[in-house]
């Protein structure tokens, strides 16, 4: 027998063999199924003994055969168990203490079990530097890194916001401190002014001019709107700057200064012009002169009409004419004097018809005198809003006379001071003249001796 009649038959397609050897194998395998599988050669011992062994130890059936499943039995025909016939490839386990090797396309879980890895004398530290090798843990770190550099981009974030949040936070504070301070201020000196407006009687509408003027000498006036926040003191000051920022207490405030109401510099502070013209802020907390500007409605303007104008010798009842809104540049209304009353009711006309809120109920022949209440406008910087009112009522208060009486008082204190010095003045000259008188009569007695 030839060599390749010693190797067994490797497929259908393979060279055939001789006769004998054909028989042989034929011999041997005479109880293979017919198929495309062939059994190994009886006298291969080698292959016999595997084979039996294989089979013994059912790792796996016969090709064709049933398999035998793991209760022992049979499987009946038909009949599918697990174990049984043609199983699919199952994934291979890890061994206990050997690490399954990363393939590629598989890899092993980025944070393992401990109990996965720790075990039967794999240590730890390899463990650990399997996973921070691998390269899914390699994408985590990269991850993780990006995620730091993201947080520490929104802390800065948060940190600036926070800043600035505590900066806004304390800037409203002071403004609010401004307004409340400012308030408050004129609050109590309206208390201690005593302004008597509930009077029917306009003569009996009174203010302590004393109380006023030992806080501020420059005090001209009190301006009361009815039905409005309208109810302040009014000083005149050396320029129309000074009480800007300066409140009637002399106080300056910081971001938040409401100033004072004041008389503009181009009157006469005992109110004898034509036209006298009253400035004041316009804030926010509608406070000051703000209420003119929301008198550019018309609405607004029919329900306070009606203001005062309190002075120690005369009050001055007065009712609104017109509402305009002028640019800052305007100084043509500036008119404080007047030729005569027909101009003073043209004025007053021209101002109406050029007004947003206006007045038709008046007649102008029996005005002579204005009041111009003047404050900033919506924009506070470009425009003006303007409320020109004319003098309906004139009364002396009741309380007129002790300013005249501290007046006549003044002046006899100043005459009777000029009267002493003048009687002292005489009594010197007197003393003198005796001196002289008996000095030379002595020299005249010593000339006779």
């Amino acid at each position: 027998m030839n060599s390749r009649d010693e190797q067994p038959y490797r497929g259908r397609h393979a060279r055939p063999a001789s006769g004998a050897s054909q028989d042989a194998r034929r011999g041997a395998s005479a109880g293979a199924p017919q198929g495309g599988r062939r059994m190994p050669p009886a006298s291969d011992a080698s292959h016999s003994a595997d084979f039996g062994a294989r089979q013994t130890s059912g790792a796996r059936p016969p090709y064709g055969q049933p398999a035998q499943s793991r209760s022992g039995d049979r499987a009946r025909p038909g009949q599918v168990r697990p174990g049984q016939g043609f199983d699919r490839a199952r994934p291979s386990q890890d061994r206990p203490g050997q690490a399954r090797p990363a393939s590629r396309g598989v890899l092993p879980p980025v944070n393992p079990p401990a109990d996965q890895w720790d075990v039967s004398g794999v240590s730890t530290n390899a463990a650990q530097n399997f996973n921070t090798y691998s390269r899914a843990n390699y994408g985590r770190q990269m991850m993780d890194s990006r995620n730091r550099g993201k947080r520490r981009i929104w802390t800065v974030v948060l940190v600036i916001a926070s800043l600035v949040l505590v900066a806004c936070l304390a800037i409203l504070g002071v403004i609010a401190w401004g307004y409340y301070s400012g308030t408050k201020t004129y609050d109590e000196i309206a208390q201690s002014a005593n302004v008597a407006t509930e009077a029917n009687a306009l003569a009996d509408m009174t203010v302590d001019w004393d109380a006023l003027l030992a806080q501020n000498p420059d005090t001209v006036a009190w301006i009361y709107m009815p039905g409005t926040s309208i109810d302040y003191p009014v000083v005149r000051g050396d320029s129309d700057e000074e009480y800007l920022r300066k409140d009637f207490a002399g106080n300056e405030g910081g971001i938040v200064s409401k100033g004072a109401i004041f008389l503009s510099v181009v009157n006469s502070p005992d109110f004898s012009d034509d036209n006298n013209f009253i400035y004041g802020h316009n804030m926010n907390d509608d406070t000051m002169f703000a209420h003119l500007v929301a008198m550019e409605d018309q609405a607004a303007f029919d329900a306070a009409r009606t203001f005062y104008v309190f002075t120690p010798t005369c009050n001055y009842r007065c009712t609104a004419l017109a509402l305009d809104v002028v640019a800052n540049t305007e100084t043509s209304i500036i008119q404080p004097t007047f030729a005569d009353s027909a101009t003073l009711a043209q004025y007053a006309q021209e101002r109406i018809d050029a007004a947003t809120a206006k007045a038709t109920d008046v007649d102008l022949g029996s005005i002579s005198k204005l009041f111009t209440l003047i404050t900033c406008g919506d924009d506070y910087a470009t425009t003006r809003a303007v409320l020109f009112g004319g003098v309906v009522e004139t009364a002396v208060p009741t309380n007129a006379q002790t300013a005249e009486t501290q007046e006549s008082s003044d002046q006899g204190d100043e005459a009777g001071q000029q009267e002493g010095d003048q009687s002292g003045d005489a009594s010197d000259e007197g003393q003198d003249a005796a001196s002289d008188e008996a000095s030379n009569n002595g020299g005249e007695d010593q000339q006779a001796a």
